[in-house]
């Protein structure tokens, strides 16, 4: 039950919460610093500088992932009934993380093009469909559902908190090697047009 409601939170609340407000912080932080016009007297390709921006929010949401296993293992062994797996909050941290990485350009250009409000928004919005979306057999249309998804089979929980019975559908474990290389693909495309759209804009 711990890691049932820790994890489950973690993937349809946290994470695309998490991911807006990175989103914001990072286009908040470059608007107040000169808003890329110091980067118009350097040879620096927008692209590439929208490329380094993603990658670094990646990273810190391998941070928060890393602090994310750390306090589940401290704090299950500190309070919860039962053996903790380690290998299991591993498996599902890491899987969560992979399959959410698709919604970093997503955040991060509106948050650039349309402000903290309206990225804020969409991380809502996003949050709301994914939990919804999850169980259903559209959940592949959504990026903000596949990290709740894919803790179906690997916590044995279902996006509405309730732990799923031995025969239920949603433990069919294909949906984690989908999820995870839909995520992926997802955001290496994003990743490139999200660029590309930056670049028309900031350096017209």
């Amino acid at each position: 039950m711990f890691l049932t409601l820790s994890f489950n939170f973690w993937s349809f609340i946290f994470i695309p919460m998490i991911s807006a407000l990175l989103a914001g912080l990072v286009a908040n932080q470059e608007k107040k610093v000169g808003n890329y016009r110091a980067l118009c007297c350097h040879e620096i390709r927008p692209l590439k500088i929208w490329f380094y921006k993603i990658i670094g929010m990646v990273v810190y949401m391998l941070i928060a992932t890393i602090v994310f296993i750390a306090v589940e293992v401290v704090a299950g062994s500190i309070s919860a009934v039962g053996n903790i797996s380690f290998i299991k909050i591993l498996v599902a941290a890491v899987a969560c993380f992979l399959a959410s990485i698709s919604i970093l350009p997503i955040q991060l250009f509106f948050a650039t093009n349309f402000g903290m409000i309206i990225n804020l928004a969409v991380g809502f919005v996003g949050m709301l469909s994914g939990v919804l979306m999850a169980p259903e057999k559209y959940w592949i249309f959504n990026p903000y559902s596949w990290a709740t998804r894919l803790m179906c089979p690997l916590i044995g929980v279902h996006p509405n908190g309730i732990v799923l019975n031995q025969c239920d559908p949603l433990l069919n474990g294909d949906v984690v090697g989908i999820g995870i290389v839909l995520s992926m693909v997802s955001f290496s495309i994003l990743l490139f047009i999200t660029g590309k759209l930056f670049e028309k804009k900031e350096f017209r």
